[in-house]
């Protein structure tokens, strides 16, 4: 287990040791926390460690307990040249997007250091804009970079608590347990309760409980239900879901979300009944074309680049109560 271990961290160090042996010793990893969620902030941090050297149990923070997590944060803080958490509040979230948002606290955090890096490796598939540092975008970063990964690990306790405070806060929907991501928990809570001030306005469901005087009618409230259904099963896969709901003149996507390097557009279709047919069945020519349309949109306008393009559909049949069957179709058109 030993050697193991010690293989997986030299593996961890690849990047940095390319840099250094190119004559870049200030490497530094960036990584955020809370993209996803429907509450709450998104933080960012960025952590410039010492050449090479091992810290052992270092990884990906999604691989650690919260135990291991405060653990590691602490050693990192000791071990490290320089390190900063920074974040974007909810309002910043409604006022422009979830993207904006990150980059904004990734920008934050790099400018909070104590020291200048020389290379930045940043967890993701693209680019920081407005960085005049040289950089690096990593797909799955937190699992191929020491640096990243100890930036995702201060990124993670650092949100966290600030959800454990925001649990105080608003007790009702349960902070402290998913940490706003969109459980069947934190799901019951919204509609029963409502929205509170620290809930992303631009996310549904919680945009579609805001808007005043509207009846949601039982098709559409099923709807964003699968939604929701299908943006947690994708995120228990691996994926990361990287924008929900986008609209423009042409219609909407349901969810935009990476899959290693590729990024997926996915349509979801829910339905109750198999009279009319499987949901998939639904998506004809004519609403391919259109999702092909509207993905042009999203490009355009969000930047966004990867190494490919994918088109899914994500199936949901509901049945008694909240049961309900996926079926996940890659490559659907």
């Amino acid at each position: 287990m030993r050697d193991q271990e010690e293989a997986r961290l030299t593996q961890l160090w690849q990047h940095e040791r390319r840099l250094a042996a190119r004559g870049y010793t200030l490497v530094c990893g960036v990584d955020e926390a809370g993209r996803g969620p429907l509450a709450g902030p998104v933080v960012a941090a960025a952590v410039i460690l010492r050449d090479c050297r091992r810290l052992e149990g270092l990884n990906d923070s999604k691989r650690l307990t919260p135990r291991q997590r405060e653990e590691l944060a602490l050693r990192i803080k000791e071990e490290a040249v320089a390190w900063s958490v920074k974040g974007a509040t909810v309002e910043e979230i409604n006022a422009t997007d979830i993207l904006r948002a990150t980059q904004l606290a990734m920008l934050r955090a790099l400018a909070g250091l104590r020291v200048s890096p020389e290379w930045v490796l940043l967890d993701g598939p693209q680019p920081l804009p407005e960085l005049a540092i040289p950089q690096t975008p990593l797909v799955k970063g937190d699992a191929g970079s020491a640096c990243i990964a100890a930036a995702s690990i201060l990124a993670k306790v650092v949100r966290d608590r600030i959800m454990d405070v925001l649990d105080e806060e608003y007790p009702v929907y349960g902070f402290r347990r998913h940490r706003g991501y969109p459980t069947p928990e934190h799901i019951a809570a919204l509609t029963r309760y409502g929205p509170s001030p620290v809930h992303r306005t631009g996310f549904s469901p919680v945009k579609e409980l805001l808007a005043p005087g509207e009846v949601i009618s039982g098709r559409r409230r099923m709807g964003r239900a699968g939604e929701e259904a299908a943006a947690a099963y994708l995120q228990a896969q691996g994926y990361k879901i990287v924008c929900r709901n986008y609209r423009c003149r042409e219609g909407e996507l349901d969810l935009v979300a990476l899959d290693g390097d590729t990024l997926v557009f996915v349509e979801v279709k829910a339905r109750r009944s198999m009279a009319f047919g499987l949901p998939q069945e639904s998506v004809v020519r004519r609403k391919q074309v259109r999702i092909r349309r509207l993905a042009r949109y999203f490009l355009g306008e969000k930047g966004v680049r990867a190494a490919a393009y994918r088109f899914d559909v994500v199936a949901i049949t509901w049945g008694p109560g909240r049961e309900f069957r996926i079926e996940h179709i890659k490559n659907a058109f």
